[in-house]
């Protein structure tokens, strides 16, 4: 979960074979909101309606485009909460707190590619005070959302197609992370497993967003030789298996403030992500530019 930040507190085959690209004709089309789609340009993401003056991050939208999950922290209490805006007969609604959150300090939700589940994180104060964060996940069902069910210790959990959990391991404390990942197997998650040092480094390396077909990774890092604070790298997936190097995403995206805790728009049109308490959003074709650019250089 994010730290303070200063506003409250501070190639041509690989193109069109690369999953980020998505085509959909227009009746198939998301309607984010009603928000004018941006370009290879981060905009603030519906400004006034989910980005306000407190401080918001952490955004998922289910994969039919009905409903809108994110991170709201409000002033009294001071505590993180889930918002949900949804989409009805006469458009969307404004946002709420879900029904699931507001009476602990929950954050970053993460709807399952398949939109059955929704993971978030949840922070808890152990009995000498340590504040610790754990993952919860949710299964829908035709009523509503079932009672959260404790999944691990960790912070924001993203899994893929495969039913292999990607979340950051902050057993060392909320400021040190490394990105690990979970299998789930006979009806439980294994014990989680740090990715290799082509992801991870001796740095911060937090707020996994794993591809469904898991041929991406995007996450936040502050290694050495970013842009300033916490910036967002990708890691794709080598047809041999193993995860290729970090790339920084580079200007416009990662600038000296705190760029953070990346998700994909269910269809992978568009990176969320939040800079210095807003959530913003930009067209994905800044990280296909990224794997093309690796593809050439290999």
């Amino acid at each position: 979960m994010p730290p303070n930040r200063g506003k409250i507190f501070q190639t041509f085959v690989a193109l069109f074979s690369f999953p980020l690209l998505v085509s959909c004709s227009s009746e198939d089309k998301i309607n984010f909101l009603g928000q004018t789609a941006p370009g290879e340009i981060p905009v603030i993401f519906a400004p006034e309606l989910v980005s306000t003056e407190l401080d918001e991050f952490g955004c998922t939208m289910s994969p039919d485009g009905q409903e809108l999950y994110f991170t709201r922290t409000f002033l009294d209490p001071h505590r993180h909460t889930i918002m949900v805006c949804r989409q009805g007969p006469t458009g969307w609604s404004q946002p709420e707190i879900a029904d699931f959150s507001g009476q602990h300090p929950d954050a970053e939700p993460n709807f399952s590619p398949d939109g059955k589940r929704l993971f978030f994180g949840r922070l808890r104060l152990t009995e000498d005070n340590a504040m610790i964060s754990e993952i919860y996940a949710m299964d829908r069902m035709a009523g509503g959302w079932q009672e959260p069910e404790y999944i691990m210790p960790g912070m924001y959990a993203t899994i893929s197609e495969k039913d292999i959990l990607y979340l950051t391991d902050i057993s060392q404390g909320m400021q040190v992370g490394d990105i690990v990942r979970s299998e789930y197997s006979a009806g439980q998650y294994s014990p989680p497993e740090p990715l290799d040092d082509h992801v991870n480094s001796p740095a911060q390396d937090a707020h996994p967003f794993i591809a469904p077909d898991e041929s991406y990774l995007i996450f936040d890092s502050n290694r050495p030789g970013g842009y300033g604070n916490n910036d967002l790298y990708v890691c794709f997936k080598n047809e041999d298996g193993p995860w290729g190097d970090a790339i920084n995403l580079g200007e416009p995206i990662n600038t000296p403030a705190y760029e953070a805790i990346p998700s994909v728009s269910p269809r992978g049109e568009y990176l969320f992500f939040c800079r210095a308490g807003d959530i913003y959003w930009v067209d994905m074709k800044v990280v296909t530019k990224k794997k093309m650019e690796s593809t050439y250089k290999d």
